[in-house]
């Protein structure tokens, strides 16, 4: 045997390529997701690596505004205000003219919010002056947060760091004089009834605003969230963020009211401004509780997380061109938390509409020149496999979410990852042992390329028909959440043309295959496997002195590689366009769910709901491995 066929035997659709690569692909999507998930944020210890700010005086900040719970109206609110006026005070006695502080006890409202509600406001305000010669013509930027705790608090996350990284923007700001008008608006009063907000309407440097950036917190710490925004205009100044961590999953939940609780993001939104509203969301258990403290925060990394996210989101609404805030509402995401990818919905509903036209055409074109060519190797066999192991492994993985929910409710609560492992293995299992089983006692006649083009082209169909869905609802209820939908269709369409235009390289051969009522010498493992198809390909041509002449063998037509150079990197190809891109979004989107999700039932979410979610999004993350998942040693399944 040469070297060359030696490395194409190894590389070949076998048991040992595949399970390799199957294992190494998914290995390094979740061990790379969870990683940066689940990864300890770090905050840089030298001045020269704090862009400017100053981390140590924002932790100073942060001990001081929360040393107690400080409800609005309560002695210690007014501790906390009486620290921030003075702080801001101090900011601006040391720079010119165009630094500004209003002690605004004067603006109030009435206003509905369920029911009609008079404040009278104690906002603190800073006005920053740009230096554009039109800056008063052109709109301002408005940075907001609340200085207001629930009385169970300190209020670290919910919203001592926003403060702190506020003040931290005001010292940043007065030391570089923006281009914009820059507004800063430390409201009180928010946790009842978004007071604060509604309050800085009422004054005239709300009139100057057309961006604006919240700073919230709903949980302990951890990453901060981009948790919405108005328009694509503003959501691509997050891109200049170097961890930028977000999904218009979150968005939509707001929309849908999945997500009941409210930011001043709401009111701001409602008054015609433009923005973003950036919020921590992990231990939602400790939100506006005693562990909402600065001992909770287990270090510095969460504070410098929303302050670097936060200057460098105000330094490119900043450098923003006139108008460019604009646009419609945006389709975004992150990768990896390197990149944050925003498309407007427009956009993504006709690329929708694109693919569900031109997909089908470039599936039914390469069906034909397949078909013209003689190489069709498709026949009746083998269609109704993947439907019915689909089918039954999806109702095992919603049994068992229904299961959790119904006698388990609040293990998602405490062994989140044990509930996605789970429900990602039932899939798994009942999807092999269908498959395997099948192809083991009768594998279709079209042999290896056509089983595969025939699992393709029926997973095509169905996100073909997801991505109607997909498409009708971006329309008729502008929910974007679905967009991994449209890189499920596109990964497969790829594969399934690489399938198809792989058949060019077979020829139909006579052959003898056996027939199998059972093991006849025990269980055949994985290498009698391989090596039964090697034996029954060399008895393909004709008989030899090897060839059984049992009655049990059935003689049949089947197609074989003519030339086994050409068939080997195709399979390769055809899975990592069909798992890649897509198992990466769905890893991402689940592990979000799990974490936001996974705390919210003690908030009155229902637990089928949060377990239907993870279980679906589990089947997904599996599905693409349909077509090759028969190859996958036994032994790595036995494991699981």
């Amino acid at each position: 045997m040469t070297i060359l066929q030696r490395v194409i035997d190894f590389f070949s659709f076998s048991t040992r390529p595949v399970t390799v690569l199957t294992l190494a692909t998914y290995a390094a999507i979740l061990i790379a997701s969870i990683w940066i998930h689940e990864g300890a944020l770090h905050a840089p210890t030298k001045p020269s690596k704090q862009l400017g700010l100053d981390l140590d005086i924002a932790w100073n900040d942060l001990q001081h505004i929360t040393a107690f719970p400080h409800p609005y109206n309560s002695h210690q609110n007014d501790i906390v205000r009486s620290y921030i006026l003075e702080r801001v005070q101090a900011i601006g006695k040391q720079r010119g003219s165009y630094f500004h502080v209003a002690d605004d006890t004067v603006s109030n409202g009435t206003y509905a919010s369920g029911q009609v509600i008079y404040f009278e406001g104690n906002n603190v305000l800073v006005k920053i002056d740009g230096f554009d010669d039109d800056a008063d013509q052109k709109g301002g930027i408005l940075v907001s947060s609340h200085f207001d705790s629930v009385s169970t608090a300190p209020g670290a996350t919910d919203d001592g760091m926003g403060v702190a990284t506020t003040l931290s923007l005001i010292d940043y700001y007065a030391q570089n004089q923006p281009r914009r008008n820059i507004i800063f608006n430390l409201n009180n009063g928010e946790e009842d009834w978004l007071n604060g907000a509604h309050a800085f309407l009422e004054h005239p440097w709300a009139q100057l605003v057309s961006v604006f950036l919240n700073l919230e917190g709903a949980g302990n710490g951890g990453r901060p969230l981009l948790f919405r925004t108005s328009t694509t205009g503003v959501t691509k100044a997050f891109r200049s963020v170097r961890a930028p961590h977000g999904t218009v999953l979150s968005a939509d939940a707001f929309k849908r009211r999945v997500v009941r609780s409210g930011t001043d993001f709401e009111v701001y939104d409602k008054a015609g401004m433009k923005g973003l509203d950036l919020a921590f969301y992990r231990k939602r258990a400790r939100y506006h509780t005693k562990y909402d403290s600065v001992p909770a925060l287990e270090g510095k990394g969460s504070l410098w997380a929303m302050m670097a996210a936060s200057l460098r989101t105000t330094k490119a609404l900043d450098a923003a061109k006139d108008g460019s805030e604009g646009g419609g509402q945006p389709v975004y995401f992150d990768l990896f938390g390197v990149s944050l990818v925003v498309l407007e919905q427009n956009t993504m509903f006709i690329l929708n509409i694109v693919a569900l036209a031109v997909g089908p055409v470039i599936a039914a074109a390469l069906i034909i020149l397949v078909q013209k060519r003689g190489k069709l190797a498709w026949s009746t066999e083998g269609w109704v496999r993947f439907p019915l192991a689909s089918i039954l492994a999806a109702a095992a993985t919603f049994g068992l979410a229904y299961l959790y929910s119904k006698f388990s409710t609040y293990i998602v609560y405490s062994s989140s990852y044990s509930v996605l492992a789970s429900l990602l293995i039932t899939f798994y299992l009942i999807l092999y042992a269908i498959l395997r089983a099948l192809n083991w006692y009768r594998p279709p006649s079209g042999g290896q390329p056509a089983q595969r083009a025939v699992v393709f082209l029926q997973t095509y169909l169905f996100w073909w028909s997801l991505l109607v869905l997909d498409t009708v609802v971006l329309k008729v209820l502008q929910v974007g959440g679905l967009y991994f939908i449209t890189f499920y269709h596109a990964g497969t369409l790829a594969a399934l043309a690489v399938s198809l235009l792989e058949m060019l390289w077979v020829v139909k051969v006579h052959k003898v295959h056996r027939v199998h009522d059972g093991p006849t010498n025990g269980a055949e493992d994985d290498g009698d496997y391989e090596e039964r198809e090697r034996h029954e390909e060399a008895e393909a041509s004709e008989p030899t002195e090897r060839s059984s002449l049992l009655p049990k063998n059935a003689d049949r037509d089947e197609w074989v590689f003519e030339d086994r150079r050409w068939a080997t990197p195709m399979w390769g190809i055809e899975f990592l366009l069909a798992t890649g891109f897509p198992i990466i979004l769905t890893t991402q989107i689940v592990l979000l769910l799990l974490t936001s999700t996974s705390q919210t039932l003690a908030d009155g979410n229902k637990p089928l709901s949060v377990y239907l979610m993870i279980a679906i999004l589990s089947c997904f993350i599996i599905l693409p491995l349909a077509p090759f998942i028969h190859k996958i040693h036994r032994i790595f399944t036995l494991l699981l």
